[in-house]
């Protein structure tokens, strides 16, 4: 009754195994090829399984064959996608009708096709639904393939034979089907599952293998303990950082066998803790090796658990001695840094290249007292700087001090803005505090962005400089003072000789008054070098860059220079010059110093020599560019020892000298820095008791040929003055009778006042052609008479006023200038100087009619 059941038995094994094969090779395709490949591959794997069962179908008692074809036909899509399905249609197709044939060979062919679009539709619901491949799964799909298919029976029959066959078969057909497809889905599906089994296994066991090694390998010490914390496992490199084998430390607490007198007790207590909740933690810890040898490390500890096993800790302990002993030094460093900078009497801060503060010293934070809080770590630069102008910690400038901006007025805001530039751009810059303090503040950037200051207290060092600026003006007040109390009666005395030698004198007469005129001059001189010392000091004294010819310069000082001389001397010594043919004619630069330093010069070689000659020298300099001059004398010489000090002021070569021939030891000490002024340089060379040779070097532009304008380039005559009436402004009888006199030669009429208000009250009175103005008169000064004459209606207002004055100290001018005084003519007043005031007064009232 049962002889067909082995022969069953034996065909299903074929078709489970044919499965594992397709499964098989399937996970192998899939491991080494592109996916399109795979495909096909396994579409082609399943096409021979379909014609297989084709060949040999499994006899039934009941006269039929079990042939399973439609499981494999419809899974292929499933497992290959829409090429699988194809590949395996096709090829299933065509066995049925060239190697099955019969009858009905085209409508199996065509089943084998419905089959593969079935299957095709089974893979979208499968993947869109998430479904898996289980036993009622695969049955209704082997049900609902069957169905599916039965379109194909009536292609190569008629409907009628058609029907028939599937009433007397329909049932063996459906039974093949599901039976086909459920036992090929479970074997595939089982098949796989085991192939991704040990695709894992070999995995896992890869990676055992791997921690394995690191385990084994590692410098870190790797502790496995049970749940209780008692050790089950350590590496080798436990053992070579404590000393401790496997086997002395088995079964016992890791801090039983490690820990010791410095260990934390707090950090063991957290450890403690978390393995009792069953959690890791990662601490740093004083462990002590086997030979008693503490060292510092790094514990990261975790749980783990396997599934179906109990939990146990694995502990990766790391040897952190070496960076716990720099980090120790470091800190050290840092402290010791830190009380260095906080120990020092200036303010230090630094920012970060975000502006944030990163560290503030006492000193800083105590020059800002209102702002401790604010003055903290992470705090920006601006956030400090508003606080600190808000609660007026210092004085804002342009302002007192008393009454500041407010918070959000344009001009608080704009101060903020402007030191926020400069804070970023570093510099330096002073600042005074509400409580009188003054400091000056420096800041840089740092190379990685950041900015680093200092806060240095200059309160003293600002008064000091307050009181030498006092002392200064109170020096330049006396000097003025002194000049002009001087000046004064020089005028007299020196216009009153000019006066006299204009008279028909005898010769021994004139010789006395050109006496008294050379001694005046003398006095002059030393008077002139003192101020000019005083300017040089100040820094007021400033150079002209305006175009001059030289020869003519240099005659004139020759010619000056023998007219202060005294006669004795021109008639022992020849005083010559010498100028090379390179010398351009003309060159840009200042006349007035340079006529200044030959004159000093050569006053100097003639004073000192009794008998020989000096020569002035100009050549071009050494490297092409400038001039050079060179003094060159057959006097005294200069000592070696006294060569070192010679340009020093107020000395001289020894005491002898100064008895012997008199003078300040000014002359050389101004001539340096009026050198150095115009970027030059000074020297000499001496042999005492044969003479010296003084060189400067200047750096002089040449000029082209037609370009020469300037002082000492060749003019026409001066175009004459016709007669003015001038009102005469001096407080001094003897200066008033000179300038009269004077005006007087020159056909000129004046009117005397003899002081502002006596000036002011005239000009109301009488029109006047030009004004000679003093400036220090009792009543009413010339600055005060000025004022008020420049303010009265009309054409009084634009009279020409000269200042005639012994103030001849920097600020005087620009005093006049402010008050409408268009002319300066200082005092001894020159007969030549104050002429060419006169013209250039009445030549700029004609050119400026209005003033």
């Amino acid at each position: 009754m049962f002889a067909w059941l082995p022969q069953f038995i034996s065909g299903l094994g074929l078709l489970v195994m044919l499965s594992v094969c397709v499964a098989y090779i399937e996970s192998l395709a899939a491991a080494g090829v592109r996916r399109v490949l795979h495909n096909v591959i396994i579409g082609s794997l399943f096409g021979i399984v379909i014609v297989l069962v084709m060949l040999k179908p499994i006899e039934l008692p009941v006269g039929s064959t079990f042939d399973p074809r439609a499981g494999p036909a419809i899974l292929a899509a499933v497992f290959g996608g829409p090429i699988g399905a194809i590949v395996a249609a096709a090829i299933g197709a065509a066995g049925r009708y060239y190697l099955i044939g019969g009858p009905v060979a085209l409508g199996g062919a065509i089943g084998f096709l419905i089959y593969g679009a079935f299957g095709l539709l089974v893979m979208t619901v499968l993947r869109r639904r998430g479904l898996r491949l289980t036993p009622v799964t695969l049955a209704v799909i082997g049900a609902l393939g069957s169905v599916a298919v039965l379109p194909a029976f009536f292609v190569s029959v008629d409907a009628a034979t058609a029907i028939q066959i599937i009433r007397k078969a329909g049932l063996i057909f459906l039974a093949n089907n599901i039976a086909g497809t459920v036992i090929i889905g479970l074997a595939l599906e089982a098949c796989r599952k085991y192939v991704q089994l040990r695709a894992n296994l070999i995995k896992r066991q890869q990676e055992d293998a791997k921690l394995s090694l690191v385990a084994r390998e590692t410098t870190n010490s790797v502790i496995i303990t049970d749940g209780d914390g008692h050790i089950e496992w350590v590496n080798e490199g436990f053992t070579r950082a404590t000393g401790y084998t496997l086997a002395e430390a088995a079964g016992l607490k890791p801090g039983d066998l490690l820990q010791g007198p410095d260990t934390n007790p707090e950090t063991v207590r957290l450890m403690s803790e978390a393995l009792a909740r069953g959690a890791g933690f990662d601490v740093e810890i004083v462990n002590y090796r086997k030979d008693g040898t503490p060292f510092w490390v790094e514990i990261s500890c975790q749980a783990i658990q396997e599934p179906g096993q109990p939990k146990k800790f694995i502990a990766i302990e790391n040897d952190i001695t070496l960076r716990k002993k720099e980090s120790e030094r470091a800190e050290k460093a840092e402290q010791m840094l830190l009380m260095a900078i906080d120990s020092i009497d200036d303010g230090f801060v630094l920012f970060d290249r975000d502006d944030r503060l990163i560290l503030a010293n006492r000193k800083y934070k105590n020059f800002f007292p209102r702002g401790h809080d604010i003055i903290k770590p992470g705090v920006d630069f601006e956030t400090i700087l508003r606080a600190s102008a808000e609660d007026n910690s210092y004085v804002i400038p342009g302002t007192s001090g008393r009454t500041q901006p407010a918070s959000g007025d344009a001009a608080f805001e704009e101060h903020i803005q402007s030191r926020l530039a400069a804070h970023r751009a570093g510099g330096e810059m002073n600042q005074k505090l509400s409580d009188g303090r003054w400091l000056k503040l420096r800041e840089r950037r740092t190379p990685e962005g950041g900015v680093v200051g200092l806060r240095i207290d200059i309160t003293e060092l600002k008064a000091a400089q307050e009181a030498a600026e006092a002392a200064n003006l109170t020096k330049s007040e006396f000097l003025a003072s002194m000049s002009h109390e001087i000046r004064t009666p020089m005028t007299g005395i020196m216009g009153m000789a000019d006066l006299l030698l204009d008279e028909d004198l005898k010769p021994e007469w004139a010789a006395r008054v050109r006496r008294i005129k050379g001694a005046s001059a003398g006095l002059l001189r030393i008077l002139n070098d003192i101020l000019d010392l005083s300017k040089l000091d100040a820094g007021k004294m400033l150079v002209e860059e305006i175009a001059f010819e030289v020869r003519p310069l240099i005659d004139d000082v020759l010619s000056l220079t023998q007219q202060i001389s005294q006669t004795s001397k021109i008639e022992r010594i020849a005083i010559s010059a010498q100028i090379d043919k390179a010398v351009p004619r003309t060159v840009r630069g200042d006349p007035a110093r340079l006529r200044q330093i030959l004159i000093n010069l050569l006053g100097n070689a003639i004073k000192f020599t009794e008998h020989g000659s000096v020569t002035l020298h100009c050549g071009v300099g050494q490297s092409g560019d400038g001039l050079s001059f060179k003094v060159i004398d057959t006097g005294i010489g200069i000592k070696p020892e006294v060569l070192p000090n010679l340009f020093t002021a107020f000395t001289q070569a020894d005491a002898s000298i100064s008895r012997t021939y008199q003078g300040t030891g000014l002359g050389l000490a101004i001539c340096q820095r009026l050198v150095n002024l115009m970027n030059g340089s000074i020297g000499v060379e001496s042999r005492f008791g044969e003479g010296s040779t003084f060189s400067v070097h200047l750096p002089f532009q040449a000029l082209a040929e037609n370009g020469a304008e300037g002082e000492g380039a060749t003019a026409g005559p001066a175009a004459p003055v016709s007669r003015l009436k001038v009102l005469v402004v001096e407080d001094v009888e003897i200066n008033r009778m000179i300038v009269e006199a004077m005006l007087a030669k020159n056909g000129h009429t004046a009117v005397l006042a003899t002081n502002g208000a006596e000036a002011v009250d005239a000009v109301e009175a009488e029109d006047f052609d030009v004004i000679l103005m003093d400036l220090r008169m009792p009543v009413m000064s010339g600055i005060e008479a000025t004022r008020r004459i420049r303010q009265m209606p009309g054409s009084k207002a634009q009279i020409p006023i000269i200042a005639l004055t012994a103030d001849v100290v920097e600020g005087s001018r620009e005093a006049c200038k402010a008050v409408g005084i268009g002319g300066f003519v200082p005092k001894p007043i020159e007969v030549d100087a104050l002429n060419q005031a006169l013209r250039d007064a009445v030549a700029a009232r004609r050119t400026d009619p209005v003033g």
